[in-house]
């Protein structure tokens, strides 16, 4: 579960099993592809981190951008390391590896809104390509894709004058409070008739607006995270 606009992060690892026979001598090259996938309602911000571990040592790659590329397009990218085998010295694919890739994203305006214990269409999938064959050419392995989805809420608000079914009353005004003492503000802004949250990854400088019923007395805010 996500506010809209609140950053967060994705992991993607690949996981390369150790060879008692040596299997990994037999390629010039071992190359491995991450290509991942993001709906339309999730936002990709940046790469944070590649980076590999075999037999009790960590390499960090992130800063050596020599070492793999990434390509990006509205909705995808694609993170490939041509050859893991020379991405560290001391590197030996034959003791295994797990290979890291983390970056961060945010829901946005157009993420799924769910009621109750409905589905969600917020969804990241990522299929990972390896290579299978030692062969000179490019001969890949693929996973079957991995899925995981993310949830975002909707509170709907009326306000009734009096009685909880009187008349809608226009004009109150609420603040909305992330705990029960009503010490943290969920700072809020306005798009038509709907309110949503103030988070890290808001992509411009927004003022923070208190709640007003309208003329049906309803103000609603979408795109919270649970609780």
């Amino acid at each position: 579960d996500h506010a809209i606009n609140e950053k967060f992060q994705f992991k993607l690892t690949a996981t390369l099993p150790a060879s008692t026979d040596h299997a990994y001598d037999y390629y010039d090259t071992y190359a491995v592809c991450f290509k991942d996938t993001l709906s339309e309602g999730i936002t990709y911000d940046k790469l944070d981190s590649v980076v590999i571990n075999s037999n009790g040592h960590t390499y960090d790659i992130t800063n050596d951008t020599s070492k793999y590329t990434i390509t990006e397009s509205q909705n995808s990218f694609v993170v490939k390391i041509p050859d893991v085998k020379t991405c560290a010295e001391g590197l030996d694919l034959n003791d295994g590896a797990t290979i890291t890739v983390t970056y961060t994203a945010h829901l946005n305006d157009k993420a799924y809104v769910n009621t109750g214990s409905s589905s969600t269409e917020n969804k990241n999938s990522v299929q990972l390509q390896y290579s299978n064959n030692p062969r000179p050419g490019e001969y890949w392995g693929t996973t079957p894709k991995s899925e995981v989805y993310v949830y975002t809420y909707q509170l709907n608000n009326t306000k009734h004058a009096e009685k909880e079914d009187g008349t809608p009353l226009p004009g109150a005004v609420f603040q909305l409070y992330s705990d029960k003492d009503c010490t943290q503000e969920v700072k809020l802004y306005k798009v038509g008739n709907i309110y949503f949250p103030i988070k890290d990854a808001t992509d411009k400088e927004k003022d923070a607006v208190p709640m007003i019923s309208g003329q049906d007395g309803q103000f609603n805010v979408k795109g919270l995270d649970a609780g």
